[in-house]
């Protein structure tokens, strides 16, 4: 409306114009504020691991093993649908157990458990839209160190030679200790776009793009089957000198903890096989999957009667009982997954059992054994003990400082000339991060030491320094028994991998050699 040369008009045209001209600027200074408060959203296609990731925290090196300090870290979840009108404590309690319910409260209570970033009550009921964030002390468990053969890298590709024991990508435990935090940290290669995986324990071809073209263009002909991929694997026994072709398909019968088997209800699957060598314990063979299912070649040379030698899961000692899984055997899926599920020995990662588990020592059954005379926990014992311990116990294995100094307290003059021997034993070891480690081992005092191999230590958070121990962290107070590097180890190589117009191949893994034997 056109103002006229009323004095009232005039005023309220004034105004009004006025009016307009603040909502400008405040709209302005709104975006503005935006701008410098909300970080920039990540473009869809781009990796989202980079520099700031990467300096959380650092390694060490050990023994042929890769350690990583232990760290703080922030988990962040929106609020789910099962999750709402639920309160925080019941969520924790209901859907996450790694601490006791004791850990939780005092958690929420002090601020580790926020909800949008503010400190809320245990009773806080959950509701739509809403952000909870949790802040742990992350222990990793860890892998083997291995200086990491590139088979190209160049401007669009990157292949390597996995080492066994790293994830290729973060999950359950592992973060810093994986290939893409690796290769980000020690290589500077931060954004690389994954084009497959392997398994965890499985070493070899690995395939990265550095440009998204290329990984669309790799990707494509890795799902449309335009890839050939050879395998090798040592096996138990005398594998048949002629080719073996098995088109058995596989049923995933635990995602839980990552347990296939060959079923009827199951996707088809074809693997070709063929003996390399024979060194007359074990096979080299060759495997050549025609399909890309879960642990394929594993479960197929378990169902031949020809398991891979070291398969934690596949060659497990009592788990598929009498027939170990061969062709023809009635396996109870249910009692597989539970004796797998009871003998593991960690829980860090999903589809692996793995052997970085801490102790859980109950002292009161250490000591009762002691004061017996018992090189092992009596059944009274056993029951009260866990898997772990029990063998522990049962292989002079027991080897905490707080043992050591209990041991030296008895008055059994037969155990503080054992701890004396023992202590000789471990006089040629390397040191370790622990005050004073025992020899461990099936050791036979009166003949000597146990070998070397067989040798392993404890250690806890705060050997590494008062920096890295945390008061509320129940793993900080665990005593964790170093690995061995053959437990780390599985003897599964992706060799070669050739698509349209390319070719990779890696060098042979030692145990692939046709002279190797085990010692």
């Amino acid at each position: 409306m056109e103002c006229t040369k009323d004095e009232t008009a005039i005023t309220n045209c004034e105004k009004k114009n006025k009016d307009e001209s603040q909502l400008s600027h405040i709209k302005n200074d709104r975006n503005k504020r935006n701008k410098l408060t909300k970080p920039p959203r990540p473009r869809k296609n781009e990796p989202g691991f980079h520099k700031v990731m990467f300096e959380e925290t650092s390694y060490y090196f050990k023994k042929g093993l890769r350690y990583v300090y232990p760290y703080p870290f922030t988990f962040t979840a929106h609020v789910k649908g099962r999750w709402l009108n639920l309160t925080v404590l019941e969520l924790f309690g209901k859907e996450f157990h790694m601490e006791t319910m004791e850990y939780y409260e005092k958690a929420i209570q002090i601020g580790k458990i926020r909800v949008d970033d503010k400190i809320v009550s245990a009773d806080h009921i959950l509701k739509n839209n809403e952000v909870l964030t949790t802040q742990v002390h992350r222990h990793e468990p860890p892998v083997v160190q291995e200086e990491i053969e590139f088979v190209e890298n160049s401007t669009d590709m990157v292949v390597i030679n996995k080492p066994s024991s790293i994830p290729v990508h973060p999950c359950g435990r592992y973060r810093h200790n994986t290939i893409v935090f690796i290769l980000g940290k020690e290589y500077g290669l931060e954004k690389l776009h994954t084009i497959h995986r392997i398994d965890r324990l499985t070493s070899g071809i690995l395939m990265f793009s550095k440009v998204p073209e290329k990984a669309r263009e790799m990707e494509q002909a890795v799902h449309e089957r335009q890839v050939e991929k050879e395998y090798l694997a040592r096996v138990a026994g005398e594998f048949p000198s002629e080719e073996v072709k098995l088109d058995e398909p596989i049923l995933t019968t635990s995602h839980k903890i990552g347990v296939c088997q060959v079923h009827t209800d199951g996707k088809p699957c074809s693997t070709v096989f063929q003996r390399i060598s024979y060194n007359g314990k074990s096979s080299v063979v060759s495997c050549k999957p025609h399909t890309g299912r879960m642990h394929q070649i594993r479960v197929h040379l378990q169902w031949l009667g020809f398991p891979i030698i070291n398969d934690p899961i596949y060659n497990h000692a009592t788990a598929w009982g009498l027939g170990k899984g061969k062709k023809g055997t009635e396996i109870d899926a249910k009692k597989v997954i539970a004796e797998l599920i009871r003998t593991r020995k960690d829980n860090s990662y999903g589809d692996e059992i793995n052997t970085n588990k801490p102790e859980q020592i109950n002292s009161t059954d250490i000591n009762n054994a002691i004061e017996n005379k018992e090189s092992a926990l009596t059944e009274k014992h056993i029951n009260n003990a866990t898997e772990e311990t029990m063998d522990d116990a049962e292989n002079n294995k027991l080897c905490s400082p707080d043992l050591k100094r209990r041991k030296l307290a008895s008055s059994n003059n037969q155990i503080k000339n054992d701890l004396i021997e023992k202590e000789k034993c471990d006089s040629s070891d390397t040191k370790s991060i622990t005050e004073s480690p025992l020899c461990t081992g099936k050791a036979n005092y009166s003949k000597g030491c146990a070998k070397k191999e067989e040798k392993r230590v404890c250690y806890m958070s705060r050997d590494l320094g008062e920096e890295y121990y945390d008061e509320d962290c129940t793993e900080c107070k665990k005593k964790w028994k170093e690995p061995l590097q053959s437990e780390l180890v599985m003897y599964l190589h992706a060799y070669q991998y050739k698509g349209p117009g390319w070719s990779y191949k890696t060098s042979k893994p030692k145990w692939a050699e046709d002279d190797w034997n085990e010692e």
